[in-house]
């Protein structure tokens, strides 16, 4: 599959050619091929005309832009790593250049589209710290906060057991090859950056642990909030989580999301899920710990942003 860097979707594709076959149309193009278009202005009529030497700016800056978002991609081998905040293209292109979306107008194909977004919009937002490269197009439930590893690891279940059903649903022929073909390439990309993944809080409250257990640090000055939330952050910056614990629990997830059928189920998976994923994460803290419960409590709140837009996504795709 070649990368079409300039590619920002099937549906302004869509336009682009409707457009380029249609002198009439001039939204969005506003010559429409023509070379000349009446104005008005104060009142007094003017007509303007136009060379050709604008269609030959436009296809200089295009491979312009083309070479620049060339010179960003970390590694050629990786085809997502062309779209690194928008790994939905390298779907949307897949399914473009096959046929898929032939036939169906701008709105369905709008709709698949924001699907693929949705689904995969959780870890492209990995790197929301320190994003590279342009973010086309976020998910109905935009991202504002950096994902912990948790979440990233429920991220990458819930999207690569979702991209199968999308497959069964709306890729036909030949094509569903590729598509699958596609589908490894994504996990195996995004299980690597998972399976190393912390996000930024993680990291401090890993390094405040250690120095408040290594050098006895006074919490004394703080109110009884501040103590009770440094109390469960430094219990949970403690924890260790072995990769093959890990890729079980991604493991587990992908089972479980694999297995839904019906929109009714999504709600019971999910609320199951938020109660696996918060042991799983305070599974260092004792059921005797005086924090216990406010720990994993922390961590439902923390994690019920993502929940939430992925019950949404699945819920649109049953």
């Amino acid at each position: 599959m070649q990368i079409n860097l300039l590619f920002e979707g099937a549906v302004k594709e869509q336009f682009k050619q409707q457009v380029s076959t249609n002198t009439d149309v001039l939204t969005g193009q506003p010559l429409g091929g023509k070379k000349e278009i009446e104005v008005e202005r104060d009142g007094k009529a003017f007509t303007l005309r136009f060379s050709d030497e604008i269609k030959h700016l436009k296809a200089a800056t295009d491979e312009e832009i083309a070479q620049m978002f060339a010179q960003q991609v970390e590694d050629p081998s990786d085809i997502f790593s062309y779209r690194p905040r928008d790994q939905w293209l390298i779907f949307s292109q897949y399914l473009n250049d096959n046929g898929i979306f032939d036939g169906k107008n701008a709105k369905d194909i709008e709709e698949i589209e924001n699907l693929l977004v949705d689904i995969t919009d959780g870890l492209d937002n990995l790197d929301i710290a320190t994003p590279k490269g342009r973010d086309i197009k976020s998910g109905s439930k935009p991202i504002t906060q950096q994902l912990t590893s948790a979440e990233a690891q429920l991220e990458l279940a819930s999207s690569t057991a979702a991209l199968q059903l999308f497959s069964e649903k709306y890729v036909t022929g030949d094509a569903k090859e590729g598509f699958h073909q596609l589908i490894e390439q994504y996990t195996k990309r995004n299980e690597k950056r998972v399976l190393s993944y912390k996000s930024i809080e993680e990291k401090f409250y890993q390094g405040r642990a250690k120095i408040y257990e290594t050098r006895h640090m006074d919490a004394s000055s703080l109110n009884a909030k501040q103590k009770n939330n440094l109390s469960i952050t430094n219990k949970l910056g403690k924890i260790t989580y072995t990769e093959a614990e890990i890729s079980k629990m991604i493991e587990g997830y992908k089972e479980k999301f694999g297995m839904l059928q019906n929109k009714s189920d999504v709600d019971v998976l999910i609320a199951k899920l938020q109660d696996e994923l918060s042991k799983f994460v305070t599974k260092g803290i004792s059921k005797q710990d005086k924090d216990y419960e406010a720990a994993n409590n922390f961590v439902k709140e923390k994690t019920a942003k993502t929940f939430e837009r992925i019950a949404d996504y699945w819920k649109k795709l049953l």
